[in-house]
């Protein structure tokens, strides 16, 4: 199990950012070999980028609708307690305030942290942070 940010499924989707790596992650997913665990924020967000990405014309309607179709069987697991519970949210703060995160950013890391998991992401303030707390993804 690994928790999986916005930005990696993101780049695994979109034309001009998809990685070999980034769409094995998404078709390990689809097969169940990788299981990924997200914070409950995870579903406004990567649907929000999609949504910029249409904006930008980076990709059609169609295209957005058929990718958020594909995200929403994306079989992950959310964790909600960054949402619901008030230790989490404050150690969300604490950890995007120590590093200047975003609290986005800081509840896949306090995830991570949390459940002492490793973290995909393409973000490299993040990546950076997540190296530094010994809990980065090492993508090969």
């Amino acid at each position: 199990m690994i928790v999986i940010d916005c930005s990696v499924l993101v780049a695994s989707l979109l034309p001009d950012e998809i990685e070999a790596q980034t769409r094995k992650i998404l078709e390990d997913l689809q097969h169940g070999i990788v299981v990924a665990i997200v914070p409950s924020l995870f579903y406004q967000e990567i649907s929000n980028a999609l949504l910029m990405a249409y904006r930008r014309k980076r990709i059609g309607r169609e295209v957005l609708l058929q990718y958020l179709d594909v995200i929403a069987i994306l079989p992950v697991t959310v964790n909600i307690a960054a949402a619901t519970q008030g230790d989490t949210m404050k150690t969300v703060c604490q950890l995007a305030e120590k590093y200047e995160l975003t609290t986005y950013d800081a509840s896949y890391l306090e995830l991570a942290v949390r459940l002492d998991l490793s973290l995909m992401t393409l973000d490299r303030d993040l990546h950076r942070v997540a190296v530094e707390m010994g809990v980065a993804y090492q993508m090969t």
